[in-house]
């Protein structure tokens, strides 16, 4: 039987919000509306919790709006916020790649609206196109560059 689901067309909004990320943007025609034929919407409410560090990870999200913050115990029990996601950026897309938990915990700074992708159809996008695979290496290095940059100037306040 046939996936009736598959037949509504997508929102003309979603798609042109979707097409306008980054990571997808060279993503065209029917490669864009299959994967937004597989994304489910999440909305999340002011300080509301998408994940938790050491959860498992199934999906990706697509900041669609709102603000997001990641944050992580240190040693001595602080918390700190690694990192600071607004509208067009991804989450999550660490424990997708190796298939680890969750490395963060992240909530909403305000009420926010996200994509949703699944794991295999995530990990189909890029096998099926490359430079959706360079371009999630770019975001990669940026944020292994801003958290050695923020391990840098921590130490730094540590050290005597």
């Amino acid at each position: 039987m046939e996936d009736l689901d598959s037949l509504v067309p997508p929102s003309p909004e979603k798609r042109r919000r979707l097409a306008s990320v980054p990571l997808f943007a060279s993503l065209e025609g029917r490669a864009l509306d299959d994967l937004l034929a597989e994304t489910i919407t999440r909305r999340l409410a002011p300080r509301e919790a998408l994940f938790h560090k050491g959860d498992h990870g199934e999906h990706l999200y697509v900041v669609m709006s709102g603000r997001l913050r990641a944050k992580a115990r240190v040693a001595d029990g602080r918390e700190v916020i690694v990192a600071l996601m607004g509208p067009q950026e991804v989450i999550g897309e660490i424990s997708l790649l190796d298939s680890e938990p969750r490395s963060a915990t992240v909530e909403a700074i305000e009420a926010s609206e996200l994509l949703a992708i699944h794991r295999h159809d995530f990990l189909l996008v890029l096998e099926r196109h490359p430079k959706v695979a360079i371009r999630l290496a770019g975001i990669l290095a940026r944020r292994l560059r801003r958290l050695s940059d923020l391990g840098e100037n921590t130490n730094s306040l540590t050290i005597e």
